[in-house]
């Protein structure tokens, strides 16, 4: 595809991230980040040491998808590994190709790191996601459950703590 491009988010093309992101928050029926989150994440993209890295997929200079992943570590394996946080390619734009490109973008991101492993979540009522993990050969892996504290949690323990 010649006009496909993929591009690491810098604060010129931001705009474009938040665009895709917000219909990535639509899609998953969720409240798309404030303001201020939206602040955060620009810094913490364009920081000096990013903590995570971020591209905008675009077509004929039009944003159609994007992916947001960040380096973790395997302590057993002594490697890292690469999670991907969020992959998303507008509805309009599925099942031609797109996120197929941006995926295989990922784990050639992976093997360029080195990492012993791309790991990533999906929810499961998202039939779709987890039929094109799977056409990859991604197994979910039920060994394991998903836990988390949010901030506010966080806080509050540390309260407590003192």
């Amino acid at each position: 595809m010649k006009n496909l491009k993929i591009v690491r988010v810098n604060k010129n093309n931001f705009k474009d991230l938040g665009f895709l992101i917000r219909k990535l928050a639509k899609y998953l029926k969720q409240d798309a980040p404030d303001n201020k989150a939206f602040q955060r994440l620009k810094k913490d993209l364009i920081a000096h040491h990013p903590r995570c890295e971020a591209y905008v997929q675009t077509f004929n200079d039009k944003p159609i998808g994007c992916v947001i992943f960040y380096i973790a570590y395997a302590s057993f394996l002594g490697k890292p590994i690469l999670f991907l946080e969020d992959l998303f390619v507008l509805r309009s734009k599925r099942v031609q190709g797109f996120g197929k490109n941006l995926f295989l973008f990922c784990v050639e991101k992976a093997k360029e790191k080195k990492c012993a492993r791309m790991d990533w979540r999906t929810l499961k009522e998202d039939r779709n996601a987890r039929n094109f993990y799977e056409k990859f050969g991604a197994k979910s892996v039920k060994k394991w459950i998903a836990y988390r504290l949010d901030e506010k949690r966080i806080n509050s323990i540390v309260k407590i703590k003192k």
